[in-house]
């Protein structure tokens, strides 16, 4: 797979766990898929196609001891284990969409643990270790929360959708240095300058636009997780980008 984690400025890392995600998926993944949750042989599936997502990435620092790791281990099959680290993935197809979804659940240092879950279209190697459902249904038991950094990728095709900001800017006065302006980045923060959450709003072609949303989401760690993040992306989404005709 080709995994693109991007924390864009400002945002807030959970410790080392972006660093430590890179080299994970380096290892681990060869492809991705885009993803919503959808009941299908009693699994969540998650159909980002659905929501106009492209890439998802979730990260964060569960906090378990190694006897809680231990038990979320037992009730995986064997071959989601790789290297210490607990890893389930699995391509599916929804309608005529396909999709890979990839969990990893590793150790981060002394009774320190890290979760990463990462979901996008396309498919990936046909390989097949559990799901994310799987590994978030064995944590869901344990009672966590976590404060989750996401990254979100959308793609809106311009005949259907429109932007609150006008893309491309020209730029006469800059002569023949730029001609365009054809993304920006805009952010929110918080009464105390905390930033909440970025979005870079591109349009590289006239036929569409591409969103990257980062934020903090704090949730407890169960099967429907990664559906409330892809809702909240939506919701600041919709914030920029809406179907045309609307107001």
């Amino acid at each position: 797979m080709c995994h693109r984690w991007r924390r864009a400025g400002g945002a807030r890392p959970c410790g080392a766990v972006g660093n430590v995600l890179i080299d994970c998926w380096r290892g681990v993944v060869q492809n991705a898929g885009a993803c919503r949750f959808y009941p299908r042989s009693q699994q969540l599936r998650l159909d980002l196609g659905a929501y106009n997502v492209s890439h998802l990435d979730i990260a964060c620092e569960p906090r378990l001891s190694k006897e809680e790791f231990d038990r979320v281990k037992a009730s995986l099959p064997d071959d989601a284990q790789s290297e210490g680290r607990l890893v389930t993935q699995c391509d599916y197809r929804i309608g005529r969409r396909r999709y890979h979804e990839l969990a990893i659940l590793g150790p981060a240092g002394e009774n320190r643990y890290w979760l990463a879950i990462h979901a996008s279209s396309g498919g990936g190697t046909d390989a097949t270790a559990g799901s994310v459902e799987d590994l978030l249904q064995a944590l869901s038991g344990l009672s966590k929360t976590g404060a989750l950094n996401c990254a979100v990728d959308f793609r809106y095709p311009s005949q259907r959708w429109s932007s609150s900001v006008s893309l491309p800017l020209r730029l006469p006065e800059w002569g023949q240095a730029f001609d365009e302006v054809r993304g920006i980045r805009l952010v929110k923060t918080s009464a105390g300058k905390e930033l909440e959450y970025s979005a870079i709003l591109d349009r590289p072609r006239s036929r569409e636009y591409f969103l990257s949303l980062t934020f903090a989401y704090q949730s407890t760690i169960d099967p429907s997780m990664p559906q409330r993040v892809v809702l909240e992306a939506s919701r600041i989404s919709g914030l920029l980008i809406k179907p045309k005709g609307s107001r």
